[in-house]
């Protein structure tokens, strides 16, 4: 595996070069390009993170989405997904309890994010931007949609998720998309 200091010096070398040719052709890095481009780098430094840090990354981006006036909203994807999000919803203790969802056939296999730009709305994980479909990678997309906050909460907890994704790496990982977000997509 690369270590820090090369993948750092690629992707600084990567900056250049996409900058470079977005000032010789007027062009500005869109929406898609900042996210693809930064899913790629994640996928890169955190390797494991649609192995249990999902709806961490996901939570993360509908945030700084929000800040930015877009529309966004977190999608639940399982095998066989058919229970509505927004039915079980209000038949539950604690929202931010992964275990209740589960309790209810809600089960977070992959976690990703929906918005709006430009008029269509769209799905994102670290894998890229896609159109909006019924499933997010080969899973079904459950009914019914959590908010960001809801979650950040679920995120926030600890127990249920897949331990190849170090929480550890959750503070790295937060500075990581926020301050690319801020040097690519200032609010």
């Amino acid at each position: 595996m690369a270590s820090t200091l090369h993948l750092v010096l690629y992707d600084r070398a990567l900056d250049f070069w996409h900058s470079l040719f977005r000032h010789r052709n007027g062009l500005n890095m869109d929406l898609h390009e900042t996210l693809n481009t930064l899913g790629q780098r994640i996928n890169r430094y955190y390797p494991e993170i649609n192995h249990g840090g999902c709806c961490v990354y996901a939570s993360l981006i509908g945030e700084e989405l929000r800040k930015r006036g877009i529309e966004s909203r977190v999608i639940v994807a399982a095998w066989g997904a058919t229970t509505n999000i927004d039915k079980v919803r209000p038949q539950l203790m604690n929202t931010d309890r992964k275990v209740e969802w589960n309790d209810n056939d809600v089960y977070f296999n992959h976690v990703g994010v929906e918005f709006k730009y430009k008029g269509k709305t769209f799905h994102y994980d670290s894998d890229g931007v896609k159109p909006k479909s019924k499933k997010l990678k080969s899973y079904v997309i459950y009914p019914g949609r959590l908010s960001v906050d809801e979650a950040k909460l679920l995120a926030d907890e600890p127990e249920g998720w897949n331990e190849s994704f170090e929480r550890s790496k959750i503070p790295a990982l937060k500075r990581h998309v926020r301050s690319y977000l801020a040097a690519k997509m200032p609010h």
